[in-house]
């Protein structure tokens, strides 16, 4: 029911978007959505509740959001990639970027707990999100896809992302 009302608050706001029911390649209700990056084709987040913790947590549920920003990254490019995620990482206030090493799979990940009784104030908290992630993907995926291409080394991608405070 939370995905398909957050589907029309998307479909409300015209953002391209696409409930999945479960028996569509995966066995959870799944919500595709478009963000709005500047990155050609634009990416697709998948919205899902993480599934079997219900019994542990009394009033919550747990969204994740996920963007693949890319599938099969050269093994001899994945430790300068992991490593460049994990630096940008400790400087975010929603991480995380990751990389799976074994086969290469460059994504963003985020969790969300969300209470069962609020979901008014959950959208909004939603909707925020959505932009925030829209916005770190713009501002860091040219980094990461510039080492992955070799057109930077690792130390270049450090300096380009490092963040000044003070």
């Amino acid at each position: 029911m939370f995905l398909s009302e957050l589907r029309d608050r998307f479909v409300q706001d015209n953002i391209e978007c696409a409930l999945k029911q479960a028996g569509d390649g995966t066995p959870f209700e799944r919500l595709l959505v478009r963000l709005p990056t500047d990155i050609q084709p634009q990416p697709v987040m998948e919205m899902m509740f993480i599934p079997g913790l219900e019994e542990e947590v009394e009033d919550a549920r747990f969204l994740q959001m996920f963007v693949t920003l890319g599938q099969n990254v050269p093994m001899a490019r994945r430790w300068d990639l992991i490593r460049l995620s994990n630096h940008i990482n400790v400087q975010l206030p929603l991480p995380a970027f990751g990389c799976l090493a074994p086969n290469g799979l460059f994504y963003y990940k985020y969790v969300l707990a969300l209470s069962k009784s609020s979901f008014q104030n959950d959208q909004k908290v939603l909707m925020e999100l959505y932009y925030m992630i829209s916005f770190l993907i713009d501002k860091y995926f040219p980094h990461f896809n510039a080492l992955v291409a070799g057109e930077i080394t690792f130390e270049q991608a450090i300096e380009a992302t490092r963040v000044n405070i003070g």
